[in-house]
């Protein structure tokens, strides 16, 4: 998750950088995964067997 959030940050500071499709898609990226982690922090037995797939 904090791989995701210094690109996301990169990413804010060069956004000509990139193109619309590659911001979009890593802010999708990033809201699923404050999804998760909001799920996973409020209901810890939901968490998912080692090597399965998400």
């Amino acid at each position: 998750m904090t791989e995701l959030a210094s690109e996301l940050a990169y990413m804010a500071e060069h956004p000509e950088l990139f193109t619309k499709e590659e911001l979009a898609g890593r802010l999708g990226e990033a809201s699923k995964a404050i999804s998760k982690a909001r799920t996973l922090r409020r209901y810890p037995s939901k968490k998912k067997p080692a090597g399965s797939a998400l």
